[in-house]
């Protein structure tokens, strides 16, 4: 039982060393074809979080074969998709690869209501702002679940200008 344990966090460990952008093909296959999007941490991210976060495109296309939009919506404990966590840190080109698997994703809402563009202005993350905002957003509510809209993440970290201006 131990040494099953043990093997099982040696590979998460291994695996998410291959998200931060080595070229480490092999572990996140193999990790992907045995793991999926299970919860690689006490915050409910899988490899896709990880991967988002470090920015790592390369590794959203070793997977892309095999990953499905449900892999993609698969939410952490707070509710962030991929996407969320991609727009939080400013990851660009993730973003620009992820809207390109699915446009939808930029509907999807956290746990508190917020879509990946609110995640964006709230983190003052202008150029992934821009992108998300140039999507279309007839069937989003720009609108948090305590009210607080798109709007005021915009001014409070200052993204409004470049898309604006």
């Amino acid at each position: 039982m131990q040494s099953d344990l043990s093997a099982k966090a040696s590979r998460r460990s291994k695996a998410y060393r291959a998200t931060l952008g080595g070229r480490s093909l092999e572990i996140l296959r193999d990790f992907w074809r045995e793991e999926g999007v299970t919860p690689m941490d006490n915050r409910g991210d899988t490899i896709l979080h990880f991967l988002a976060i470090h920015g790592n495109v390369w590794g959203f296309e070793i997977l892309d074969p095999n990953m499905s939009i449900k892999d993609l919506e698969i939410r952490n404990n707070s509710g962030y998709t991929p996407l969320h966590e991609a727009a939080r840190f400013g990851k660009k080109n993730v973003v620009e690869m992820l809207l390109r698997i699915e446009k939808n994703l930029i509907f999807v809402k956290n746990n508190i209501g917020e879509t990946p563009l609110y995640v964006a202005a709230a983190s003052g993350e202008k150029d992934v702002f821009v992108i998300l905002a140039n999507c279309d957003f007839s069937e989003v509510t720009m609108r948090r679940n305590d009210g607080k809209t798109v709007l005021h993440a915009t001014v409070l970290h200052d993204c409004y200008g470049k898309f604006f201006n």
